[in-house]
């Protein structure tokens, strides 16, 4: 019998978000049907992880499971306040090769918010 998370009695759970993006991209080179339906099992475990997370952090899980479903990926990109993203840009601004990394996996997600945060960043 195949238990989902959807299954499991809802407990805190501490991920690392950027861990289980890669381990679901992985998973899905090997069976793609069932890494589709594990992130949908998944998906409340994602965005509860990646709410406390760093903007660095962030964009390399989301572009990692865009290599899996950019759909997907978009999806929970979008979950989040443009506002709350903001603030973690600031958190990195000092480092020019942080935030231009970061960006640049955001553009591979979506480029109409990754065009709000280039701006926002170089304004």
């Amino acid at each position: 019998m195949c238990m989902y998370y959807s299954d499991i009695p809802t407990k805190k759970i501490s991920i690392q978000f950027p861990q289980l993006c890669d381990a679901l991209y992985r998973f899905g080179k090997i069976d793609k049907e069932l890494a589709q339906n594990l992130l949908i099992d998944f998906k409340p475990l994602l965005i509860e992880s990646y709410k406390n997370i760093g903007f660095r952090k962030l964009p390399s899980g989301l572009n990692t499971l865009g290599k899996l479903n950019i759909d997907y990926a978009q999806s929970l990109l979008r979950e989040l306040s443009i506002e709350d993203l903001k603030n973690r840009i600031d958190n990195i601004l000092n480092n020019e090769n942080n935030i231009n990394g970061a960006l640049g996996e955001i553009k591979k997600v979506d480029e109409k918010i990754w065009k709000t945060f280039y701006e926002y960043a170089n304004a």
